[in-house]
């Protein structure tokens, strides 16, 4: 590892410290090599046992040493056992702990995860597990899912990863979706996208010029810069 390399990845060892509110990120990256490595940024819900890759660059904490400081980061679900039960034993799932997922481990191996988000009522073959608190780890698993797949589709489109707790806050599980049936909402109140940039995103789903959704949107996002700059009313034209 050199100062000037800007790609890093390996497996999630730790995380050290996560801030709920907005994502930033402290964790431990198992590189192959003899110590982890420290990576700092905005990783929301990020778990031991995940693979990550991240852009960035290398920075030097006067405190803690060296860092690698992500800017843009790519998460993937672990795979094999020992990946699954690291993530499962680290309570990223409300509900399951280290004795539970050691117990989900020996009954469905590396179909655990598939089983937790699709079956989980299978999760009763685990003796002691009611039905009721199944049917919660599983709705659980899949909170954390909709929260990967809205991050997954903030990346693909080069949007930041930071409006992910915002919009996860407001929207829930559905706020990829809700993203997708109205991009421009990206510009109100705490998202504050600029409107080109929720405009692109928009186009590029399929939207048409003459959206109502991309008119208001345009109206608003026009009459709001321009008050910020201390106008008090546009020509209606």
């Amino acid at each position: 590892m050199e100062e000037h390399l800007n790609y890093i990845e390996g497996i999630v060892d730790s995380v050290v410290y996560q801030n709920e509110e907005n994502g930033y990120t402290v964790l431990r990256l198992d590189v192959g090599e003899e110590e982890p490595v420290t990576v700092v940024g905005c990783i929301p819900g990020v778990a031991p046992g995940e693979s990550l890759s991240a852009q960035g660059g290398w920075t030097h904490h006067a405190t803690y040493g060296q860092q690698f400081k992500a800017e843009v980061a790519r998460r993937g679900m672990p795979t094999g056992e020992k990946a699954i039960f690291d993530y499962l034993a680290s309570g990223v799932v409300r509900g399951i702990g280290i004795s539970t997922a050691r117990k989900m481990l020996d009954l469905f191996g590396e179909e655990t995860l598939a089983v937790l988000e699709h079956e989980p009522q299978r999760l009763t073959e685990n003796k002691g597990l009611t039905p009721k608190r199944a049917e919660a780890m599983g709705e659980a698993f899949r909170l954390q899912m909709g929260m990967r797949r809205l991050l997954d589709f903030l990346s693909a489109y080069d949007l930041p990863p930071q409006l992910g707790m915002p919009l996860y806050r407001r929207f829930g599980d559905r706020a990829r979706q809700a993203v997708e049936e109205n991009p421009y909402l990206l510009t109100e109140g705490e998202l504050a996208v600029d409107f080109g940039r929720a405009d692109t995103l928009a186009l590029t789903l399929g939207f048409a010029d003459d959206q109502p959704q991309r008119l208001s949107s345009g109206v608003l996002f026009t009459l709001r810069h321009n008050l910020d700059n201390g106008h008090t009313f546009l020509p209606e034209r």
